[in-house]
């Protein structure tokens, strides 16, 4: 307690002598020389000021400065040791024999992949297929999907790496390409990696801010936010503290414009977030790694909000035993509203952001070798067993559905959410070791409470089958009148092990409906005519089962006049459902409309 007290202490007495910072673009990389430094980073990172991943020594702090910041800093009695000034990177890192990646050869690498693997990669543009639009700068986001019969749509767990979000972190791409590099040249000749993408979909993003890429490329290797025009002379978003969840909790990014931590304008405002943020919905990735430079550290669970115990644990526990598999460290993030924080509220609670390296841009060798310490930890990711993998379908048609999932020992407290895939009504889960109630609900339909146990290194299988609210078999019929022959018909609940489907009409309304000599309607030549017409070619009111996975093919409409009666003329209408056999298996009540 008395350190606690001490180190506060320090740090209030060091705020009142850090200016806030007037912002600007960044120009130094700088160190300041300081007797307490954990207290200097604290109070430098609350005043606007860019320390994000940077290290601090025993007796200096660095940070990234802009030349106005430089100057106020020097106005408060600090004397900044500059150790490298902004420059374009090809500039910089010219005299490198093998040297990084800028975007066009990350591109050009996809491709060749490709090209390589056909049936093994597939390079998508996520801008076109997730995104509101290109860049600011009309640049693409870029993905690979890698998995055997890689064309198709398969019902697997789907994972992603994501990279780059912040743009002056050259050695994230790096790491991205060494990880498509291995699991390409491993398929069919490393058993585990074969097996892996032959039951998963990998997806690698390697750069998420093709931007700011860009300019470190261009003209400013510091440059760390994308391109968005603030509208004030100021540039730039930090797309790690753009995401919506805890995006304006007290531990989230900067208000200010100039900030190189400035969180936009709103949660998710940028496009570059948007997409990804699309695109993982649309995926409901079972396991989300997000690497940045520096410090070699995974980073846990959330910084200032709460979180349940029980989730918290299990998710700092997860990453503990992550980290370890390369030595790496573990912390808590820098800030909320960053990627993989979104990914534990709405997706899963396996994401992680991994800080790799010492340094933002070392030599390209570094890179290198660093992929090779990672490489460990990234194979343990993929090959992590999560607690379940379920589907939840209709218990009538068997499609999926999407559904709302709940655990009744994780009690989340902001949100946070579990929704299965619409593709296919699958989910993933990550969850403690232990016995769990997991409570599924759809709109429409009866919620179910599914009793599971979570073994650690094995997986449960869940299939779940709810129920409409309304199962009985029945039709809706509607017209517009006026003689057109408009009929509206729609069928729902349709029994299980239908093979053939009538739907009968009778004019003959003299009777009160449902008392009628054939089943609920009283026959008449009409009706008769449904019974006979289907057999004939064109006919138009008798589907066999099953057509395009419902029957009959709904909603469904009558050719426009096909029934010319007079506004006023009253029909009763019914459909039947068979099996195997003609076997009766049940009937609609009859509705009664009026043209």
């Amino acid at each position: 307690m008395a350190r606690i007290l001490i180190a506060l202490l320090v740090a209030s007495t060091l705020a009142a002598q850090v200016p806030l910072s007037p912002g600007g673009d960044p120009y130094y990389r700088a160190k300041l020389l300081t007797a307490s430094p954990a207290s200097l980073q604290l109070v430098l990172a609350a005043s606007g000021y860019d320390t994000d991943c940077m290290p601090a020594g025993a007796d200096f702090v660095e940070v990234v400065l802009s030349p106005q910041e430089y100057g106020v800093l020097q106005q408060a009695g600090f004397q900044p040791i500059v150790l490298s000034t902004a420059a374009p990177l090809s500039a910089l890192l010219g005299d490198i024999p093998v040297g990084y990646h800028d975007l066009t050869a990350v591109h050009n690498i996809l491709l060749a992949k490709e090209a390589a693997y056909p049936t093994l990669c597939k390079l998508h543009n996520l801008s076109t297929e997730f995104g509101p639009s290109l860049t600011v700068e009309g640049r693409a986001i870029e993905a690979i999907k890698i998995s055997a019969n890689v064309l198709v749509d398969e019902d697997e767990p789907n994972i992603l790496f994501a990279l780059s979000h912040h743009a002056r972190e050259i050695t994230t791409p790096e790491q991205a390409l060494d990880i498509i590099e291995r699991l390409t040249a491993g398929y069919g000749v490393n058993p585990v990696i074969t097996n892996l993408l032959n039951t998963h979909e990998v997806w690698v993003v390697p750069v998420v801010n093709p931007d700011g890429v860009n300019t470190v490329w261009t003209s400013n290797n510091l440059w760390r936010k994308n391109r968005r025009n603030n509208g004030d002379g100021t540039f730039g978003v930090d797309l790690n503290r753009n995401y919506p969840h805890l995006w304006s909790s007290a531990c989230a990014g900067s208000t200010v414009t100039s900030s190189e931590t400035y969180r936009g304008p709103s949660a998710g405002s940028e496009i570059e977030t948007q997409t990804i943020i699309n695109f993982s919905r649309a995926r409901r990735f079972a396991k989300v790694a997000d690497f940045h430079s520096y410090g070699r550290d995974v980073l846990l669970s959330y910084v200032c909000s709460p979180i349940p115990t029980s989730v918290g644990g299990h998710i700092d526990a997860q990453g503990t035993a992550l980290a370890a598999l390369s030595g790496f460290g573990t912390r808590d993030p820098s800030a909320e509203g960053e990627h993989q924080i979104f990914q534990m509220k709405e997706v899963t609670n396996y994401a992680y952001l991994i800080e790799m390296n010492l340094a933002f841009q070392p030599a390209y060798i570094e890179a290198q070798s660093e992929a090779v310490l990672l490489w460990p930890m990234v194979q343990g990711f993929l090959n992590h067993v999560l607690a379940v993998r379920g589907h939840v379908t209709d218990a009538l048609s068997g499609l999926p559905l999407t559904a709302n999932l709940s655990v009744n020992t994780i009690a989340w407290t902001l949100g946070e959410t579990r929704t299965t895939r619409a593709l296919n009504g699958s989910f993933d889960m990550s969850l403690p070791a232990g016995a769990h109630l997991l409570t599924v609900s759809a709109s429409g339909y009866q919620t179910q409470v599914v009793p599971m146990t979570a073994i650690t290194g094995s997986t449960a299988s869940l299939n779940i089958a709810l129920v409409p609210h309304a199962a009985a078999f029945n039709i809706t019929l509607s017209t517009t009148g006026g003689g057109a022959g408009n009929l509206n018909l729609a069928l729902a609940n349709i029994p299980a092990g239908t093979t053939e489907g009538f739907t009968l009409f009778s004019f003959d309304t003299s009777g009160i409906l449902g008392q009628g000599t054939l089943l609920g309607l009283r026959a008449d030549v009409f009706t008769i005519n449904c019974l006979i017409q289907p057999m004939l070619p064109g006919g138009i009111l008798h589907w066999p089962w099953p057509q395009s996975g419902v029957y009959p093919q709904v909603p469904w409409n009558l050719p426009n006049g096909s029934l010319p009666f007079p506004a006023g003329l009253q029909v009763d209408g019914q459909a039947a459902a068979l099996g195997p056999g003609f076997s009766f298996l049940g009937a609609t009540q009859p509705l009664r409309i009026t043209f």
